[in-house]
């Protein structure tokens, strides 16, 4: 009798832990891609096109203009920001991990080693 039970409460996690899975399956695919032109997409203005272009593709590089209100389409090629760029002169540095227990700080006092490394204040005087 209990082995059956047993069997059962596995049987029955074990259908519910599919059913989880393939909900999030479900939720987890790729969103639809709609096309530019699809039916119930707004009418885009191309940005960087020039006048009689009807092609939906940006020019190279192009942005929206930041002073007009709309729906442009940008992309698919687009400019590397500028303050990416390396610049020759400004030095190149390294990013490094460490981890340190405030016992082992020469700034911070052992006696505030239990309080997580927070400094602690001397009381004012009379």
């Amino acid at each position: 009798m209990r082995k059956t039970i047993s069997l059962n409460v596995a049987l029955v996690l074990g259908g519910l832990t599919l059913f989880i899975m393939f909900i999030f399956a479900q939720a987890t695919d790729a969103p639809p891609i709609r096309p530019p032109d699809g039916p119930g997409a707004p009418v885009f203005t191309v940005a960087g096109a020039k006048p009689g272009d009807t092609a939906l593709r940006a020019a190279s590089g192009a942005n929206a203009p930041v002073d007009v209100e709309g729906d442009f389409l940008i992309g698919p090629d687009y400019v590397p920001a500028p303050e990416l760029q390396v610049v020759a002169g400004v030095p190149q540095g390294t990013v490094r991990q460490f981890t340190m227990d405030s016992v082992d700080s020469r700034f911070t006092p052992a006696s505030a080693a239990p309080h997580s490394a927070r400094w602690i204040l001397p009381t004012p005087g009379p």
